[in-house]
């Protein structure tokens, strides 16, 4: 059974709203999301992927995956190694959603 990473509405959403002024990023972001191919450790889109691999979307709402993206997008743009993504149940709110850079 092929492994689903993100419901379908995530993703265009993400990419709306990361892609404005920085189309290009975007696109590598997201092929090397769904291709998983020659990922460094730490890499942003790695730890992304296996996050949403290792995690039953029936048990993680959209709000909930779309920061998880958001907060592995911030980290692409920014160059920066990311070794884990953690959002506590029940801990976001209008205040500290994360916003895509």
């Amino acid at each position: 059974m092929p492994i689903s990473y993100t419901r379908v509405t995530v993703t265009p959403v993400l990419e709306y709203q990361a892609g404005a002024g920085t189309q290009e990023r975007a696109h590598q972001f997201f092929d090397q999301y769904i291709s998983g191919a020659n990922l460094p450790d730490r890499s942003a889109v790695l730890t992304l992927r296996n996050r949403m691999a290792r995690i039953r979307l029936d048990r993680i709402s959209r709000p909930e995956q779309l920061a998880l993206f958001i907060r592995a997008w911030n980290a692409f743009r920014e160059g920066k190694p990311l070794s884990q993504i953690i959002i506590a149940k029940g801990d976001l709110t209008n205040l500290n959603f994360p916003q895509p850079k």
